[in-house]
């Protein structure tokens, strides 16, 4: 069901501290983070600590290279966010965070004891990205608790998808649950082999959606 109160946009960068308070609250109980911080507590606390060093910077560069999209109702409020990263590997983007001493050592500062958890987290999803070309990653979206099922998340994603097309580049994510699986095979999404295991955690479901010109075609088919 459509929430027809809802506006899709793309948000100035004067509005990045609402969005990036409603992004914090939304995802506090995603399953991937859940998992690299296992304790609600500690996720409470890093998202306060580290909201102005991190959330804020990774929302400004996305704004700047990434595609920031928001659901926003009539009130103002900020009901959903989805993020996504344009890889080119010919312009050096993509490469992991791990590859960098400096990456390395922000995740070890920004982490703390569960630095470990996120590493492993990076490697293993890292592994199964396509290496090579253009294409759009769906880095996260994430929908307030008492929105979700007013198809919010889906009405995001056909908002990015749409210039996708346009620009005939390729997606690529992770899903991190069977229904957001689903949500994505509806809006063209495919799987990319076998899910990732998170040691005692969630699978994480590779998917791909081609660019419009190229049906059937990926980076694992030729």
């Amino acid at each position: 069901m459509t929430n027809h109160r809802i506006r899709i946009r793309r948000p100035e960068r004067a509005e990045l501290p609402a969005v990036a308070e409603a992004y914090t609250a939304a995802n506090l109980h995603d399953p991937v983070l859940s998992w690299v911080i296992d304790d609600e507590d500690a996720r409470r606390r890093l998202a306060v600590d580290t909201g102005p060093e991190v959330t804020m910077p990774y929302l400004e560069s996305i704004l700047l290279s990434g595609a920031l999209v928001i659901a926003e109702e009539k009130t103002g409020v900020v009901a959903g966010i989805s993020i996504w990263e344009r890889i080119d590997y010919s312009q050096g983007t993509g490469t992991s965070t791990l590859q960098d001493p400096e990456g390395a050592q922000f995740i070890e500062h920004t982490y703390g004891e569960f630095a470990d958890r996120m590493k492993l987290l990076i490697e293993l999803t890292g592994q199964r990205r396509p290496q090579a070309g253009t294409y759009w990653y769906l880095s996260n979206v994430v929908v307030d608790p008492d929105r979700r099922g007013q198809g919010i998340g889906g009405a995001m994603l056909r908002e990015q998808l749409g210039q996708l097309d346009a620009e005939r580049v390729p997606a690529y994510l992770e899903a991190s649950s069977p229904r957001n699986r689903r949500l994505y095979e509806r809006v063209g999404f495919t799987d990319v082999g076998d899910p990732i295991e998170l040691p005692d955690g969630p699978r994480l479901q590779p998917m791909w959606r081609p660019a419009s010109a190229e049906v059937a075609r990926s980076p694992w088919t030729g």
